[in-house]
C-alpha cells in the first residue's frame, strides 16, 4: 500500500495499490502521480462529510495528463464517489478525450445529469467543474464547455471518495496518466464564465481565500512511497526554524535485522517543520528529504503537513542514521537539517 499526503484543511490519508512519480512529465517542475488505468487508484476507505458534495456549492479542479484508457476499459476515472448503484458523483473520461462530470438524483446510472466538453490526449490540462446556486459548470483550460440548471440536492452516496477509480453500476473503471494539484473546495462557488488557468499550484495555506474550505488537496510529489497503511510511531527528529527534538540512544541489533534502504524496514523519523514566530512558532509546509548518512543518498522526500508542520518516513531501516533536510520553497527562509538521526521503531 502506498500513502499520499492530502494538504488540504481537512487533511486525511489516502491508501491504494503502489503507484508512482513520474518525472518525465513535470507541471511546475515537479513530478506528477502516475496511475496505469488498470488497478491503481487512492482511496480515503470510508466516508467522509466533508467529500459530501450533493448539496450546497463546490469546486473540483486540478490537472490531468490522460494517456488513453487502459486495456479493456470504455473511460477513466479521475475521482468520483460511487459505488456500484450508490452514485453521488464522479469525474471521468472518454479514449477520445471527452471529459465529463457525472451526478445522480437517485444513486443509480438511469438518474444521472451529466456535463461534457472535449480535453486533449497526451498532454496536460487544467479541469475545472463545480457548482454556483442551481448552475452546473465545466471548464477545460479556463474555457467554459458546459452548463447544466438543476436544483436542490443530489443523492447522498455512502460510498468513500476515490481518486484515480469510480465504480458505476458494478463496473470498475481506473486513470492512465498523470494527475496533480487535484483540490476539492465544499461551500466555494466557481465563476461560471471563462477564466485563466492557474500558471502556479495553488497555496497550502491561508494565502489562498479559500484554503479553509479545501477539503482535498492532493500534490504529486507528496507522496509517501513504501509504506504498508500501518500506525506510525510518536513523532520524532526535526522541529524546522526551531532547536532540533532530542532522539533516543540507538537500540542495539543483530546483524540479522540490517537490510538494504530500498526494501524498507522497520523504522521511521518524523517531526515537524516550524517557522519562528511570536507567540508561538507556526507549523508550515515545506518539501522535506530525507538522507542516508553512510552514503548521502536521498531516499525519501516529501512535505510537511500545512496544518500541524508534520512528516513521517515510516517503513526506513531501522540500522542506519539519518539527515533530514527541511527547505523553504518561498525562499524566504535557509533550509534547515538535523544530522546524526536514528530511527524509532515502529509498534
Amino acid at each position: 500500500m502506498s500513502k499520499l499526503q492530502d494538504l488540504s484543511a481537512a487533511a486525511g490519508v489516502w491508501e491504494g495499490p503502489f503507484t508512482k512519480l513520474d518525472a518525465s512529465a513535470p507541471l511546475f517542475g515537479s513530478p506528477s502521480l502516475s496511475l496505469n488505468g488498470v488497478n491503481q487508484y487512492f482511496s480515503q476507505g470510508q466516508d467522509r462529510v466533508e467529500h459530501q458534495l450533493h448539496s450546497g456549492d463546490f469546486v473540483i479542479d486540478g490537472w490531468a495528463r490522460f494517456d488513453g484508457l487502459g486495456a479493456g476499459y470504455s473511460n477513466g476515472a479521475i475521482l468520483g464517489k460511487a459505488a456500484s448503484v450508490n452514485q453521488s458523483y464522479y469525474l471521468s473520461v472518454t479514449g477520445a478525450g471527452l471529459l465529463s462530470f457525472s451526478f445522480s438524483s437517485e444513486g443509480t446510472s438511469s438518474g444521472l445529469r451529466s456535463l461534457f466538453g472535449a480535453a486533449p490526449v497526451g498532454a496536460f490540462f487544467y479541469f475545472e467543474v463545480g457548482r454556483s446556486g442551481s448552475t452546473f459548470v465545466l471548464k477545460v483550460n479556463g474555457s467554459v464547455k458546459a452548463t447544466l440548471q438543476y436544483s436542490g440536492a443530489f443523492f447522498n452516496s455512502s460510498a468513500p471518495l476515490d481518486i484515480g477509480r469510480i465504480n458505476v453500476s458494478g463496473y470498475e473503471y481506473y486513470f492512465n496518466g498523470r494527475l496533480r494539484e487535484i483540490r476539492v473546495r465544499k461551500g466555494v462557488a466557481p465563476q461560471l464564465s471563462d477564466t485563466a488557468p492557474p500558471t502556479a499550484p495553488p497555496a497550502a495555506d491561508s494565502s489562498d481565500a479559500t484554503y479553509a474550505s479545501s477539503v482535498v488537496l492532493i500534490r504529486g510529489d507528496a507522496m509517501l512511497l513504501h509504506t504498508q497503511g500501518k500506525r506510525v510511531g510518536a513523532l520524532r527528529g526535526l522541529s524546522a526554524f526551531a532547536p532540533a527534538l532530542p532522539v533516543r540512544p540507538r537500540l542495539h541489533r543483530p546483524a540479522s535485522f540490517c537490510r538494504d534502504i530500498n526494501f524498507g524496514g522497520r523504522g521511521v523519523v518524523s517531526g515537524v517543520v516550524k517557522l519562528r514566530a511570536t507567540p508561538i512558532n507556526q507549523p508550515v509546509c515545506r518539501r522535506v528529504w530525507l538522507l542516508r548518512e553512510r552514503d548521502a543518498q536521498i531516499v525519501r522526500e516529501t512535505w510537511s503537513s500545512a496544518i500541524d508542520g508534520s512528516y513521517s518516513f515510516p517503513f526506513i531501516d531501522e540500522t542506519q542514521r539519518y539527515t533530514v533536510i527541511a527547505f523553504d520553497h518561498t525562499h524566504d527562509k535557509r533550509a534547515v537539517i538535523a544530522d546524526n538521526l536514528i530511527p524509532d521503531l515502529m509498534p
